[in-house]
């Protein structure tokens, strides 16, 4: 306890202090003194969640680091902690096909590659379900086993959403590409139907884009927007939306039309300001500077080059990689902008 104030605190809708900060994508030096002053990084919510369920479910990789990093004796690494449906962060994670993440769990965590509740699916039955062979083959080779004959079935029924909801009642979680984060606390039952809508428009969308329909893509693009809006205030729902914004922006810049593809990835980067989790802004900025050196903008192309070097320096394990792409962009634009002066 420090100033008389327990960072064991907690209550039954939010769970304790570590568990704010990772919702909330509060900076990693935080958690991390959060967990040195005594945060117990296996402490569940009302849900069952963890900090780490969180972290996976954000698939905020940086995150889930700082929370196993044994920065002090005392201080606890996540178990194999299991929510109130008795999956694990590993079916997190295979089922947000996030292969990182996966590889992550079982070589770094030594999460048990067959854990969670016996009478549930295991994350093997969980990559076959969703279809993902890359984390279904990994998971083989580190000796994962079925619990289930696992298939997808198609539509029977003459009402296919609540087919969609019988396939999907063995799991958690569905695959998308954009996260639903309607299961922070406890989901309504709109709330899961709406979960499951953006499931489907996001499998939509991605199809249409495949396809070069760039109108449906963007109207599926759209809807997950309005859905989002209605369903939730939490400041996660506006990094899922500046994500969709990023997303519509890809589109008319695949399209050359470089005016809309701004004013989306300005969106963007406006509904990211508004969070406290900037792990996507880095790359919205550097969008914005290629769209402006395409048009040979290189003022501002610069300047949001320069924005996005700045977002991923400050980051508490920056991508260096990315960074030195970055500085190329910008000894690129300031050629430029000497051989036009």
């Amino acid at each position: 306890m420090i100033f008389g104030f327990s960072f064991k605190l907690s209550s039954d809708v939010y769970g304790t202090l570590l568990h704010v900060a990772v919702i909330n994508s509060f900076q990693y030096v935080y958690v991390r003194l959060l967990l040195m002053q005594g945060a117990d990084p296996c402490a569940q919510d009302r849900d069952g969640y963890t900090p780490a369920h969180y972290a996976v479910e954000k698939d905020d990789v940086e995150m889930l680091k700082a929370l196993i990093v044994r920065i002090h004796p005392d201080v606890k690494t996540f178990s194999e902690s299991k929510d109130l449906d008795g999956d694990t962060t590993l079916h997190y994670a295979v089922a947000r096909n996030n292969l990182a993440l996966t590889t992550f769990l079982i070589t770094e965590c030594l999460a048990d590659v067959n854990g969670g509740e016996t009478s549930r699916p295991s994350p093997l039955d969980v990559a076959i379900f969703n279809n993902h062979p890359e984390i279904k083959e990994f998971l083989l080779l580190n000796n994962a086993k079925s619990r289930f004959n696992i298939k997808c079935i198609k539509f029977k029924s003459d009402d296919p959403q609540q087919d969609i909801q019988v396939n999907l009642e063995g799991l958690t979680l569905a695959d998308t590409p954009i996260t639903s984060t309607f299961s922070e606390i406890n989901r309504s039952h709109k709330q899961k139907n709406s979960s499951l809508q953006l499931d489907d428009l996001s499998k939509q969308a991605a199809e249409f884009n495949k396809n070069n329909d760039y109108d449906n893509t963007l109207k599926c693009y759209q809807q997950m927007v309005n859905i989002y809006l209605e369903n939730s205030e939490s400041e996660m729902v506006d990094s899922e939306v500046a994500k969709i914004y990023n997303s519509i922006a890809v589109v008319y810049h695949r399209q050359h039309n470089y005016n809309m593809a701004l004013t989306y990835y300005k969106k963007a980067v406006e509904c990211v300001l508004t969070t406290t989790n900037y792990s996507q802004l880095g790359d919205y900025y550097e969008n914005i500077g290629l769209t402006y050196a395409t048009q040979n903008k290189n003022a501002a192309a610069l300047e949001n080059f320069q924005n996005s070097l700045n977002v991923r320096r400050s980051n508490l394990q920056p991508d260096q990689t990315a960074i030195e792409r970055i500085e190329k962009f910008i000894e690129n634009v300031k050629g430029n902008i000497r051989s036009t002066n």
